[in-house]
């Protein structure tokens, strides 16, 4: 009779506290959150104008913040420059582990010989007339994707962050 009565009633309440607690936690401590990708510093590391068509080097400084609540584990991922939609330089970043709230950041070499990537005529007169006017308009494309690990679950997330406006001259 004291089961029914005391113990019964206790259990349940119990039981209903432990999973309002689990449920709260995943709405919020737990929740999937895309990772945070910022360039922080882009230096120009060479450029070479003695040809028609430039060769370049640019230094990218960036980092990866996880504001999750569990790691995050990445594979293999690219940042890329970009001039006028056409990728002229590609650098890979090697897979790694973001510890929960944390930030990882890497430094990359993006170098690109602009006439081996621009084939076509009319892109090779937009590149000269953005040199004489001064400018050469990149865009600096970052991919990234990865998987959370958590107690429950394993959620795939990817990061496509891009058009990092980089003026050189």
């Amino acid at each position: 009779m004291v089961w029914l009565t005391v113990i019964c009633p206790a259990v349940t309440s119990v039981l209903m506290l432990i999973s309002i607690i689990l449920l709260l936690l995943s709405m919020t401590v737990y929740k999937k959150m895309t990772p945070i990708t910022t360039v922080d510093v882009v230096a120009l590391r060479h450029i070479d104008m003695s040809r028609n068509v430039p060769e370049i080097s640019v230094d990218v400084n960036m980092s990866v913040m996880n504001p999750n609540g569990v790691a995050f584990k990445y594979t293999h991922s690219t940042v890329l420059l970009v001039y006028r939609g056409v990728v002229v330089g590609e650098a890979l970043i090697e897979a790694g582990v973001i510890s929960k709230a944390a930030t990882k950041t890497a430094n990359v070499i993006l170098a690109s010989n602009l006439a081996d990537r621009l084939q076509g005529e009319s892109e090779l007169i937009m590149i000269h007339s953005d040199m004489l006017a001064g400018t050469l308009p990149f865009n600096i494309q970052i991919k990234f994707s990865g998987r959370l690990f958590s107690l429950l679950k394993i959620f795939q997330v990817s990061c496509r962050r891009g058009l990092y406006q980089l003026m050189l001259f």
